[in-house]
This record gives structure tokens, sequence and C-alpha cells, in this order.
């Protein structure tokens, strides 16, 4: 039972972490599209 608690819990890591990660490559391809706007 204690495994599958930890196995839930690092799910939930896995999917948070993969989260912010494609937040953070929205963020540059979104900073990316503005600077060439503005050139």
């Amino acid at each position: 039972m204690r495994c599958e608690g930890e196995n839930k819990e690092n799910g939930v890591f896995q999917t948070l972490t993969a989260l912010l990660i494609l937040r953070g490559l929205l963020g540059k391809f979104e900073q990316q599209q503005h600077t060439h706007a503005h050139k």
C-alpha cells in the first residue's frame, strides 16, 4: 500500500513538472514571436 501512495505522489509530481516545462517552453516561444514582430 505504501508503494502505491508513493507512486501516486510521483505521478502528480511528474505531471506538475511537465506542466511547468511546457509553460516555460510556451513562454520562450511567445517571447521569440514578440521579438520577431518588433523587428
